[in-house]
């Protein structure tokens, strides 16, 4: 049976670090892992009494333990962090319990990943004028596209 693909660790840190500063209810937190389509017996593991960087911690290692390696739900968080526009203005503004700069900068740091194997869009400087080269790797030399 083939590896599962992984989100890759600096991924991963991008993503719990913008899960930090988008939520600051850990139950908003649960919630969100609940709406990618984090499996129910992982949100349910998860200790509410610890700190809500554990909660994420304990909920992506949980997730990379998985035999799928939690693929799936990793790419829909991702998407779901790269295209966050909501900042409750309750956490933002009212109480400052988070930063709608350091948020935005965290989001902007998501970047979503191309399929295991694949490059796309390269800008490649050739004779002083730039040229837009695209095209895609997959495991061999033979599968350029």
């Amino acid at each position: 049976m083939a590896m599962a693909p992984e989100i890759p660790l600096d991924i991963r840190d991008a993503m719990r670090d913008c899960i930090l500063s988008v939520f600051w209810p850990k139950k908003k937190i649960i919630e969100f892992f609940e709406s990618v389509g984090c499996p129910n017996e992982i949100v349910s593991a998860v200790n509410l009494e610890t700190s809500r960087l554990s909660i994420i911690v304990e909920t992506f290692s949980l997730l990379t333990a998985r035999q799928d390696r939690g693929y799936d739900t990793f790419q829909v968080m991702l998407d779901r962090l790269s295209n966050w526009s909501y900042f409750d203005p309750y956490y933002f503004e009212t109480i400052e319990k988070l930063d709608k700069a350091k948020a935005e900068q965290a989001i902007n740091q998501t970047v979503a990943p191309q399929k295991p194997g694949e490059i796309e869009v390269f800008f490649v400087t050739f004779f002083s004028k730039k040229v837009t080269a695209s095209f895609r790797f997959k495991n061999s030399a033979a599968n350029w596209r």
